[in-house]
């Protein structure tokens, strides 16, 4: 599966000139919130099955969520 982000448009000038060499960086680990967060939704807060829907450690997975300030308590029925 191709993952295709066709939104350049949306990246502006001011934001690159605010955050020039961290740009990659600043993408990334918003992509990454996104990702875990869906996955969090779709394991309906269970970790162990969202770290094996994103294909990393469930150890991994906690320590991300530890990093981003991802409170599992909002994924859970």
């Amino acid at each position: 599966m191709n993952l295709e982000f066709n939104n350049t448009e949306r990246i502006n000038e001011q934001f690159l000139k605010l955050h020039k060499g961290h740009v990659y960086d600043i993408a990334i680990r918003a992509i990454e919130r996104l990702l875990i967060e869906e996955a969090l939704k779709q394991s309906c807060g269970n970790r162990i099955e969202a770290a094996k829907f994103l294909g990393i450690h469930r150890n991994t997975l906690r320590m991300k969520m530890k990093d981003m300030r991802i409170e599992i308590e909002r994924f859970k029925i």
